[in-house]
């Protein structure tokens, strides 16, 4: 489950940096990759569409478009280099006061991108009528403005309306 302000909730709790660990991390491939938690995750997170009280849905993972909804109005694929993925989640580690090095972050999603790269048609690959979201130097309030400008596109919202 979520919040309205996008907390992941799990046993009545947020989980927050937790979630970040470098155990996390070095499980999460593993776990996604087990057909029955594929299956049943991918069947949950369409479910979504179908609730009465949801408007739209923002999905967040490496097959999300591809895999569990390929017909989206909006698919997005972020592009971001290792090493830029690694400073942020060494930051985030440390905001965190999890222990660790840039080196162990950078190894442990260089694992587990190879791993992510073994799934066949799961596998992280933009497809034809994605939208690129480079993002090794843009700000978050960069990305924020590409991406509204890009959802408005698709919903044929005037931009100097809002």
């Amino acid at each position: 489950l979520s919040t309205p302000d996008g907390q992941v909730v799990v046993d009545d709790a947020t989980p927050g940096e937790a979630l970040r660990t470098p155990q996390i991390d070095a499980s999460v491939s593993e776990v996604a990759d087990h057909p029955a938690v594929r299956a049943a995750l991918t069947e949950r997170m369409r479910g979504l569409r179908e609730h009465p009280d949801v408007l739209g849905v923002v999905a967040d993972g490496r097959d999300a478009g591809s895999v569990i909804f390929p017909d989206a109005g909006l698919k997005v694929f972020v592009e971001v280099s290792l090493l830029v993925r690694a400073a942020r989640r060494f930051a985030q580690q440390q905001a965190a006061g999890i222990d660790g090095s840039l080196q162990d972050a950078q190894a442990a999603l260089a694992t587990r991108d190879g791993r992510d790269a073994q799934r066949g048609e799961a596998a992280p690959q933009v497809h034809a009528g994605d939208k690129v979201l480079h993002n090794d130097k843009l700000s978050v309030e960069e990305a924020i403005r590409r991406l509204l400008s890009w959802t408005h596109a698709v919903h044929g919202i005037d931009q100097e309306a809002t």
